[in-house]
């Protein structure tokens, strides 16, 4: 076994692997056609969006990919397709770049980066999963680059990075972190390595700051503005921490919870190996590298956590926290080396990563299959009611749809349909009824205030039951409709 694993393998037969792996885990995509929470929006309305959100690189794309400038249409696959391709060369660049050769445990290390509950959080995205992909492959070639000492090219696609999608950003840096420990070369030019990314890196978030942020960003839309407040910093990193923390183990699942915990101690014994390494060198440099050595297991924490720890409305989603995939496939790449037990144990951990992240793809995938029949339904029966009744009154929508059998049954043992549920709620479900041409529909800030207070009538029995259903009821008085999705719960 532990021939095949350190056996050489052309890049040819690696890129191969790659793509067969890739589209062999990315398949749903293709056949499911989900409509992911606004796709549903944006397929209805037709609007672009992503510039007011600090993303103008995305908008480009999306123009690009459609040939209209007024009008987003919906031409999936196509995006997914062109990810899967992103996701490619992504993985051919990393293997190139972690070891002299390419092997069969390169290879899997490789593909725990771009195989994974996390990124597959991205793909979900109907409009915007290729700009999503592209923000994990730009800071990879920057890296590439960067490494053959390009620092403009570096600096540029740096700030695109952060053009197609923030959180990306942190890629980069934690690359960074895996280069500095596999480096063989000498102390001064590690040091030099360090000093200059993070430079780079900083310049490249302040004018993408100050060009992008303070000059396209909605009034309205507080992502891209930056605060630590709410109990400073400390406080903000550590809730962060913990939030981002229970995403990710709910993501990956138990197995996988089970190999990255072992993983993060071979990788802890590694540096204390480096360090002592360093410690009884005769370099005059050896005591910093041992110290920055000895960071770098908090320094991935931070990262781990990304640019949520600074925007103001930090949440931890599985599609902010992909950048953590990377730290995973550093701590695999850091520990595979010249010793062929270790190699195999790794490449064993990443197969068991591979693996299970398939199966959590599949699953979710099916789940959210499920629910989009499900709530099609309820669409369907309430459409029907709604176009026998008073169609000159306003229509609001309250609460969201429950779960579907089978979402409930996958939910017990995939934690991740917590953290990527697509159940219809007022937004999407009165899309979805202006669609099919209910007329009168009421969506907006102010009309979800109405709708809550309407549900607070329903609630003391001020408004008339006109369909009480399991899956939804619907009450009227004399000028508004409110159709509450769910069990009505007064409590």
């Amino acid at each position: 076994m532990f021939n095949i694993i350190d056996k050489n393998i052309s890049t040819n037969r690696a890129f191969g692997i790659f793509l067969g792996l890739l589209s062999f885990a990315y398949i749903p995509f293709i056949f499911d056609r989900i409509y992911f929470i606004d796709d549903i929006t944006r397929s209805i309305k037709g609007y672009f969006g992503w510039i007011g959100l600090g993303r103008p690189l995305t908008e480009l794309i999306a123009i690009v990919l459609t040939i209209n400038t007024k009008t987003l249409a919906d031409i999936t696959p196509l995006p997914q397709l062109l990810s899967i391709a992103a996701l490619l060369a992504a993985s051919m660049l990393l293997v190139r770049n972690i070891s002299d050769r390419i092997t069969l445990g390169t290879i899997l290390i490789s593909l725990t980066a771009v195989i994974n509950p996390l990124v597959f959080s991205n793909m979900l995205y109907r409009f915007d999963s290729l700009s999503m992909s592209l923000s994990i492959l730009f800071p990879i070639i920057a890296w590439d680059i960067y490494l053959k000492g390009n620092r403009l090219f570096t600096f540029l696609l740096l700030v695109a990075t952060l053009s197609l999608y923030q959180p990306a950003i942190s890629i980069f840096p934690i690359l960074i972190v895996l280069s500095f420990i596999l480096s063989k070369e000498k102390n001064r030019k590690k040091i030099t390595l360090v000093l200059h990314s993070t430079i780079i890196t900083t310049l490249s978030c302040i004018v993408y700051y100050f060009t992008i942020i303070k000059t396209t960003m909605d009034k309205g839309e507080q992502r891209g503005d930056i605060s630590i407040s709410n109990g400073g910093i400390v406080h903000k990193f550590s809730e962060a921490l913990t939030n981002s923390s229970h995403v990710v183990f709910d993501s990956y699942g138990n197995l996988s919870t089970l190999c990255i915990s072992l993983l993060t101690l071979f990788f802890l014994a590694n540096v204390v190996l480096k360090v002592k390494g360093q410690v009884i060198s005769k370099d005059k440099y050896r005591y910093i590298i041992a110290t920055a050595l000895l960071l770098t297991p908090i320094l991935l924490i931070i990262l781990s956590v990304g640019v949520n720890l600074i925007l103001s409305n930090s949440y931890f989603p599985p599609r902010v926290l992909f950048p953590i995939s990377l730290i995973i496939f550093t701590l695999l790449a850091s520990s595979y080396g010249d010793n062929k037990i270790t190699n195999t144990i790794v490449s064993v951990i990443a197969v068991i990563l591979i693996y299970s992240s398939i199966s959590v793809i599949y699953v979710t995938s099916s789940a959210l299959t499920h629910q989009k029949n499900y709530d099609q339904f309820i669409l369907n029966l309430v459409t029907e009611n709604l176009n026998k009744m008073d169609t000159n009154k306003n229509i609001f929508i309250y609460g969201e749809t429950d779960d579907a059998v089978a979402v409930k049954i996958s939910k017990r043992e995939f934690s991740i349909l917590k953290h990527v549920k697509n159940n219809f709620y007022d937004m999407t479900f009165s899309q979805s009824l202006v669609n099919y041409g209910v007329a009168n529909v009421k969506f907006s800030g102010d009309a979800r205030k109405t709708s809550l207070e309407l549900k607070d009538l329903t609630c003391k029995n001020l408004m008339k039951t006109e369909i009480s259903q399991p899956q939804y009821s619907i009450f009227t008085n004399e000028k508004d409709i409110l159709v509450y999705l769910g069990k009505v719960n007064c409590k």
